[in-house]
């Protein structure tokens, strides 16, 4: 089993245990210096914890004062017409820093060489970050999912709090319409996951993230029912 790992989320996928990474980053993106988060490799022990093995670390570049959280993480891995492709959460290097928000792409054939592609959003969409994403589709409907608390929205968003998103798209791969995207919960939920229960219906799960009183949480929510009207919300 080959798992892709970050600092905050991880994303389980059968196969063997892959000994290196090649990705070459792609101009667009910032890269961190030194790097803050990054997406790895870990191989899976019969006791259910995971060995590192070698990370994809983002070579030294400039850009971290514009925003204090930087990254190149939060892997969401598919298998797409015989590829496999991988969802991350990353920084655009040009625009408004606190609107730099996007999703970055790669793609491989073998899970062990990833050709690093052109973002699938671009910045000026209103978010500083589009963390944990992930891609379903529902009542017939391409949907992205992840989460932007509200002190991270651009201050062209026009919204005040955050939480978890939902964007509409023409495929699994986008065009997202990331600054349509709806507010799915506030921001007592953070991290959510699609996921069908045994009867196949959609529900979402996350992380319980801060109380009314302002407290944080960090529990599993319990799961919610998730459905989408005929117009995709």
């Amino acid at each position: 089993m080959t798992a892709m790992i970050s600092t905050c989320s991880s994303c389980m996928l059968p196969g063997r245990c892959p000994a290196r990474t090649d990705a070459t980053l792609t101009p667009g993106l910032a890269t961190p210096s030194p790097p803050i988060s990054v997406t790895g490799r870990g191989c899976p022990t019969p006791l259910g914890r995971v060995r590192p093995l070698r990370s994809t670390t983002l070579p030294p570049g400039p850009g971290l004062a514009v925003w204090p959280d930087q990254a190149w993480r939060d892997p969401w891995v598919f298998r797409n017409e015989g590829d496999w492709e991988i969802l991350i959460t990353a920084p655009a290097n040009h625009g408004p820093a606190d609107d730099r928000g996007v999703i970055a792409h790669a793609i491989s054939g073998d899970l062990l060489t990833w050709e690093v592609q052109p973002p699938l959003s671009e910045p000026g969409q209103g978010f500083g970050q589009l963390e944990v994403p992930q891609v379903e589709i529902i009542s017939e409907v391409p949907f992205l999912f992840f989460s932007c608390l509200g002190g991270e929205l651009a201050r062209s968003n026009g919204r005040q709090s955050g939480g978890i998103w939902v964007a509409e798209g023409k495929s699994l791969l986008g065009t997202w319409d990331i600054r349509q995207a709806q507010l799915l919960t506030d921001e007592s939920l953070y991290a959510g996951r699609a996921v069908k229960d045994r009867a196949g219906d959609w529900m979402l799960m996350a992380i319980r993230n801060i109380s009314p009183a302002g407290e944080f949480i960090g529990e599993i929510s319990d799961p919610l029912p998730l459905t989408a009207t005929p117009a995709g919300r």
